[in-house]
């Protein structure tokens, strides 16, 4: 036999009244149809769960806060992003060395290879 699946709305119903004590969860059970354990059980997480109910200014703050982690997390994807689309140029660049800047040597020539207007030293 299938258990009976309960609405939202109906389950407190049962565990306020085990909770208003003027029935115990057996006599509760029949007009519920439910098992005394089940009422028992949802009683226990009605008492459990209640205060949730009164903290909405903080849900609403945890909420706000959790919103402002995902906008920076997305923000900060979208610039992994775009970086990772630059980069291949970036990398793809010759790196500058001593050689094609013709920069002096330590001491103080011109490179050998020299750069299109200086020939080197020597032709």
């Amino acid at each position: 036999m299938k258990h009976k699946e309960h609405s939202a709305q109906f389950k407190p119903q049962a565990a306020m009244a085990a909770i208003s004590g003027e029935k115990t969860p057996a006599g509760l059970s029949p007009e519920y149809v439910m098992h005394p354990t089940m009422i028992s059980t949802r009683k226990q997480e009605l008492a459990r769960r209640a205060a949730e109910l009164f903290e909405r200014g903080a849900k609403k703050a945890a909420e706000g806060e959790r919103l402002k982690t995902i906008g920076g997390l997305y923000r900060h994807i979208g610039q992994l992003n775009q970086l990772e689309t630059t980069m291949p140029a970036i990398l793809m660049k010759p790196v500058p060395t001593a050689d094609n800047l013709n920069l002096p040597s330590k001491t103080g020539e011109p490179s050998s290879k020299g750069c299109g207007n200086n020939p080197p030293k020597g032709t």
